[in-house]
């Protein structure tokens, strides 16, 4: 499994700051386009220090991501899974509170649609998954992390979902 490159281009960068600057200076200012709103050099440092959080959240996640990616490779590795997709879904343009979401898929390298005729190959097969899954979830700890949401879902494969809220 290779390792992942998370990606904040940046125009998205350049996009978020904007957006959460204009909502930082327009909340309670009762802001429109007939009225500025007054801003005095006190809430200019209440901006800059929600964005020195951001920036203090982001270098959390991206050491916490790198300590969960080594765990991740180790566990599955261990477990005998293999990758059968991976899926960095990035930011959605559309979402108000944009987030990254990276999504892995592993299997022990049994093709379930081959065992859909054996109802108890397939039942075997489900609870092989469910068993890799539960120590797969125990190896990787998903309670562990501060910045990211780590969660793990097994049936015919074992999903890992890795989320960083940007600024919740």
């Amino acid at each position: 499994m290779a390792k992942k490159n998370i990606k904040l281009t940046e125009s998205k960068l350049n996009r978020l700051i904007a957006e959460s600057l204009s909502k930082a200076l327009n909340e309670g200012y009762g802001y429109n386009q007939v009225n500025l709103p007054s801003i005095d050099s006190s809430e200019w440092s209440l901006v800059a220090d929600r964005y020195r959080k951001y920036a203090q959240e982001i270098d959390l996640f991206i050491k916490e991501f790198e300590v969960f990616f080594s765990i991740l490779q180790q566990a599955t590795q261990k477990l005998g899974l293999i990758l059968v997709n991976d899926d960095n879904d990035g930011m959605d343009e559309d979402d108000p509170k944009p987030y990254q979401r990276i999504q892995y898929c592993f299997t022990d390298g049994t093709d379930p649609r081959s065992l859909y005729n054996n109802d108890n190959a397939y039942e075997q097969f489900c609870q092989k998954m469910e068993q890799l899954g539960s120590e797969l979830e125990d190896e990787i700890n998903p309670t562990h992390y501060q910045a990211m949401q780590v969660k793990v879902n097994y049936d015919e494969e074992i999903t890992v979902e890795v989320e960083f809220g940007l600024w919740d």
